[in-house]
């Protein structure tokens, strides 16, 4: 299954420039007290349609995991610095946002500078 996730700028602060990358993952945190377990990602380009969306992303969801009762999330991070490493000038999620089990639905997942 496919989940879309919608990029979106948190508050009032700068907007990426159009063609800067994106990168949404699936993660699973079932595991309490353990670091997350990548599951899936998609990479995108930030738009400029003059909302607060910067990029709309399918991500492929494992049927089986979606299916079992792993805790999986939406994370995202818009390279503003252009670094493959997060830097303070980036764009990041800040806060725990589940993928639904409805596939048709819209996943709307904040960015903040950080």
């Amino acid at each position: 299954m496919q989940v879309t996730v919608r990029v979106v700028a948190a508050g009032g602060g700068p907007r990426p420039a159009p063609g800067t990358p994106v990168r949404v993952e699936l993660r699973d945190v079932t595991e309490q007290d353990a670091a997350s377990v990548l599951v899936s990602g998609a990479d995108a380009e930030a738009v400029d349609d003059g909302t607060r969306t910067i990029a709309t992303v399918a991500v492929d969801a494992p049927d089986e995991l979606l299916a079992s009762c792993a805790d999986l999330v939406v994370w995202a991070r818009v390279a503003v610095s252009g670094a493959e490493r997060t830097s303070h000038t980036d764009l990041v999620s800040t806060q725990s946002v589940p993928v639904p089990g409805d596939p048709a639905a819209e996943v709307e997942l904040p960015v903040v500078a950080i």
